[in-house]
């Protein structure tokens, strides 16, 4: 469920737009894994590391208000470091 604040600012048309922007820059969804929950006083926070057609990582990050409504979400595009650069 979304928060008031959320679903003033996410309306139907708005989705849309957001669903049509992710599949031209990301592509297709093929994997999505949960990677980490985190609990705060006021809220918490749940993200999965996903995989598109375009974009080989991806962080998806829900996060909840303490009645648990969903009150904003982001997807990141992330850098995977090769482990040379890594190890330096």
């Amino acid at each position: 469920d979304f928060a008031d604040s959320l679903k003033n600012t996410v309306t139907e048309q708005a989705y849309s737009k957001l669903q049509r922007d992710v599949k031209v820059q990301m592509g297709t969804l093929t994997e999505a894994k949960f990677y980490s929950y985190q609990r705060f006083d006021q809220g918490d926070r749940v993200t999965y590391i996903a995989s598109f057609d375009n974009a080989n990582l991806v962080a998806i990050v829900f996060s909840f208000d303490k009645d648990l409504k969903l009150v904003n979400f982001a997807l990141t595009p992330m850098q995977q470091q090769n482990s040379q650069a890594a190890a330096e």
